[in-house]
């Protein structure tokens, strides 16, 4: 049971760290607010949806 849970938690963690440092240099860039959302939650989370929703 661990090993599936590890399976199914890798691609959505690997999501996590590829966008964590993008978000952090588009706000050290000064980017609006809005931009920072579009890039970091809004597309992770439908990302993260539609992996479950396939899972």
């Amino acid at each position: 049971m661990f090993q599936r849970a590890v399976r199914l938690a890798a691609i959505p963690t690997l999501i996590a760290l590829f966008v964590t440092p993008i978000r952090f240099f588009l706000e050290r860039a000064g980017l609006p607010v809005y931009a920072i959302f579009i890039v970091g939650l809004l597309w992770l989370t439908l990302a993260v949806v539609v992996y479950w929703g396939i899972k």
